[in-house]
């Protein structure tokens, strides 16, 4: 794990477990402030602690300058280990339940001795937390949910979590066993850009299967091994099961094909093969009489089946086998393909960098375009803008233009959809952004019929360009909201509308599936990265491959138009 993650990780539960036990608000302030501004730089902290300048970086004192070191050097600090050992573990678990923050936790555990999440779940069902003042029966239910939601979500890692773990891994084995190395891979759901794994499956071929193992002993962040053969280990890092498989050179394509999967675009294939009385798995393919087909590559295999190559995004046994055997496939959308990123933050609401520092990140992605879209005034916890700063922000964005030229930075605003459905943004304002994004960010327990007609109220008031993270779901952290996504859409249609796919890891906003379903309906995606931090640009690789999985074109999405085809789309709002 990057230094940044686990300091901003310790800092924030700290901030956390401070709160439980009653500590000064200015110091739980502290480290959650300090927990953001870490995350979301772009800068390896590592790099400060080399020059020994930490404490300047905004938010960082001495006192928290110590701790990072400390973190660095032993990987925690005092403070965060002495209250771990203070507050029972079963409150810290229930933290991470979606709706129920460390006020809630402490009037749990002070009032009612409730330490764990089984004994909430039992208070709960009982209607003993009724006791409690704001634990109504609807709160009762939503404890419920969430018990259910963390359970189900507990097992799953993120796509970026384990993307970086897998990295580090095959980072690692090349710097360690060097030439030695022939092909290292990562499969499994990680190489279809699943938004959450269960493990990480990663194949090597090597001079020797022994070395190999040895390494998967030898990795810094293995914290346990679960079983180490000849050419198979399995072992724990950061929390997350990585699988090595070490094989031949002459079988790689057949086990990288196998072991990406689906299982069930696997079982599709076998039965292909079966029609042709061939047989198909991790060591080829195999003719009646037991010879090898194909085996050294994947795209050999398809070949040898007739059909087109598979990408690994699409291949979940829907009808991908199918279209490649009629050659039917689609050019799914590429990285190349996007031209500029039309949701992001800086400094002016809850970012951390300026507009330029955003706009040269973009050109140095290759872009033609972005937009900066603050929050607005409403979302006060975000530092949301208000009349005056919006206006001072649009006049900063025209100095940019000019300076940057042909690059275009287009004004623009995350406007908050309001419980009522309105938006939260002075009409007379409108005429001055080029890009007007509608989100929900409150009010997310609101009933299906309710969350529809709230977002529906927003899209008919003609001002909205894109619907950010139109489910506003939170990964493995908050489950999405109850919404009729077929009236939105229909809507959206009407209203000129692009759909969102957020490209946040923690979002993937809309999912691959409702993406498909936007599109077949006729509507046009956004690919954003709502990122905070120009460093986060490059998180646009996630929306992506969300968007391969999803069936998607580049003609589908607005931010692979050129820039004259773009002006034209917003202003048709």
């Amino acid at each position: 794990m990057r230094l940044n993650q686990k300091v901003a990780d310790i800092f924030s539960k700290t901030a956390q477990l401070l709160e439980i036990t009653g500590a000064n608000s200015f110091r739980v302030r502290a480290y959650e402030n300090a927990a953001r501004r870490i995350e979301s730089m772009q800068e390896d902290l590592a790099d400060f602690l080399c020059s020994d300048t930490l404490t300047s970086i905004e938010g960082i004192g001495k006192d928290l300058a110590d701790k990072i070191k400390q973190i660095y050097e032993t990987g925690t600090i005092d403070a965060y280990e002495q209250l771990k050992a203070k507050v029972p573990a079963g409150l810290i678990e229930i933290l991470k339940l979606q709706g129920i923050g460390p006020k809630k936790v402490k009037a749990l555990y002070e009032t009612l001795k409730i330490d764990s999440i089984d004994k909430l779940e039992k208070a709960a069902k009982s209607g003993r937390l009724s006791e409690l003042p704001g634990f109504g029966k609807k709160t009762q239910e939503n404890i419920l949910r969430s018990i259910e939601f963390y359970r189900q979500s507990s097992t799953r890692h993120l796509l970026g979590e384990a993307i970086e773990v897998a990295m580090a891994f095959k980072d690692y084995l090349r710097e360690a066993l060097g030439k030695r190395i022939k092909k290292i891979e990562v499969a499994g759901s990680v190489r279809r850009f699943k938004e959450t794994v269960h493990d990480i499956d990663i194949l090597v071929v090597a001079r020797s299967g022994k070395e190999v193992m040895q390494a998967c002993r030898d990795f810094p962040l293995n914290e346990a091994v679960l079983g180490i053969g000849d050419k198979k280990a399995s072992f724990i890092a950061n929390g997350i099961q990585i699988d090595v498989r070490v094989f031949p050179e002459n079988e790689f394509g057949s086990a990288l094909l196998y072991f990406t999967g689906s299982k069930e675009h696997n079982i599709k294939l076998r039965q292909l093969c079966q029609e042709k009385n061939w047989k198909l798995n991790e060591y080829g393919l195999f003719d009646a009489d037991g010879k090898v087909i194909a085996s050294k590559t994947e795209e050999e295999i398809y070949d040898k089946l007739s059909m087109q190559f598979i990408a690994p995004e699409i291949r979940e046994g829907l009808d991908e086998i199918n279209l490649a055997l009629k050659n039917a496939l689609p050019t799914f959308i590429d990285m190349e393909d996007i031209k500029g990123d039309l949701h992001m933050h800086t400094f002016y609401s809850d970012g951390v960098n300026s507009i330029e520092e955003m706009a040269h990140a973009g050109i140095n992605l290759g872009y033609s375009y972005i937009a900066i879209t603050d929050h607005s005034a409403s979302l006060k916890v975000a530092n949301g803008l208000d009349r005056k700063r919006l206006l001072q922000q649009i006049d900063e964005v025209r100095r940019v233009n000019e300076k940057l030229k042909p690059f275009r930075v287009f004004t623009g605003i995350e406007a908050d959809i309001l419980p009522d459905g309105s938006l939260d943004v002075e009409e007379d304002l409108i005429p001055y952004l080029d890009v007007v994004i509608g989100a929900v960010h409150t009010a997310f327990k609101m009933t299906k019929s309710e969350m529809t007609k709230r977002i529906l109220k927003a899209i008919k008031t003609g001002h909205i360009n894109i619907l950010a993270h139109p489910k506003g779901r939170l990964l493995n952290v908050r489950d999405a909201y109850d919404v009729d996504l077929d009236e939105v859409f229909r809507a959206a249609i009407d209203y000129n509308v692009a759909m969102e796919i957020n490209s946040s890891p923690k979002r993937l906003d809309l999912n691959a599936e409702d993406a498909r379903r936007a599109v077949k309906a006729g509507l046009k995606i956004a690919i954003d990265t709502d990122s905070h931090s120009s460093a986060q640009l490059k998180q646009v690789l996630f929306g992506v491959h969300t968007a391969r999985r999803g069936w998607i074109e580049a003609k589908d999405v607005i931010n692979c138009m050129d820039l004259t085809d773009l002006e034209e789309f917003l202003k048709r709002r």
